[in-house]
């Protein structure tokens, strides 16, 4: 970096812009792994969504015959919350 009577700037403008191109590739693979993250998240959403309904379905159908599902809907806002979804 030093060289006859001071810094090498060409040096060191060189390495910035290697660093500049390696944080933008890193912004653009943090941007995709969003959008897959978001995917998977909204899919979730969606399955939670259909599973709620079905377990409904299945109590409607069997609570004449005393099956409760409270500690299902429980354990299901459980996972609602750790996986951060909003409570359907």
């Amino acid at each position: 970096m030093v060289e006859g009577n001071g810094i090498d700037l060409g040096s060191i403008y060189g390495l910035l812009l290697e660093v500049a191109k390696t944080v933008s590739r890193h912004d653009q693979e943090f941007a995709a792994l969003r959008e897959q993250l978001a995917s998977v998240r909204d899919e979730l959403r969606g399955e939670l969504a259909e599973l709620r309904q079905e377990v409904r379905d299945y109590h409607g159908a069997v609570v004449g015959h005393g099956i409760h599902i409270s500690e299902h809907e429980e354990r299901l806002g459980r996972v609602e919350q750790h996986l951060g979804l909003p409570h359907a």
